[in-house]
């Protein structure tokens, strides 16, 4: 047998390596994934189910995936432990202020690709979810759901006498 197992014993530990260094990407898009749903679920209820013209729909579809997506986030994709208090206030009005933003991207694009180009609803809906994901995932690692910097980790070497020969 070769040296470093059998080629599925190999694969198994790279594919742990992997999860375990890109954990937070994948449950994110597991997230985004599953929150996406939600919205489809919502936005065809209300076109195709109760016949609400599209953009309406689109605008009202939001609300209900803005407050699974979190719940998802919060607890599986950050894991942010705040759970009461100041802290779970400020993550929370970080998170509804940066999807007001993406809100406001999202009604601005799918009016654009439904209605200027003249593409398809669903086609006008998936476009728009594949922009909207990549802008709250930035907006919800680096600003929302960010960690604390470690205070005894130094970024950067104080410049003193010694190093400047005075």
């Amino acid at each position: 047998m070769r040296k470093g197992g059998s080629p599925p014993a190999r694969f198994a530990a790279l594919a742990r390596l992997y999860l375990v260094k890109y954990r937070e990407l994948i449950a994110y898009l597991i997230a985004g994934g599953l929150t996406t749903l939600v919205a489809f679920i919502v936005y065809m209820l209300y076109t195709r189910l109760l016949g609400m013209e599209e953009n309406l729909s689109n605008i009202l579809k939001i609300p209900p995936a803005m407050v699974f997506a979190y719940a998802v986030n919060k607890l599986f994709v950050f894991r942010s432990r705040s759970a009461r208090g100041a802290a779970l206030w400020r993550e929370a009005a970080a998170f509804f202020a940066s999807r007001g933003f993406s809100l406001l991207l999202e009604i601005g694009s799918f009016f654009f690709f439904l209605d200027i180009l003249g593409l398809y609803d669903l086609i006008a809906f998936f476009l728009t979810t594949a922009l909207v994901t990549v802008t709250n995932y930035v907006l919800s690692k680096f600003v929302v759901f960010r960690k604390p910097r470690d205070k005894n980790v130094q970024t950067s070497k104080p410049v003193g006498k010694a190093e400047t020969g005075e």
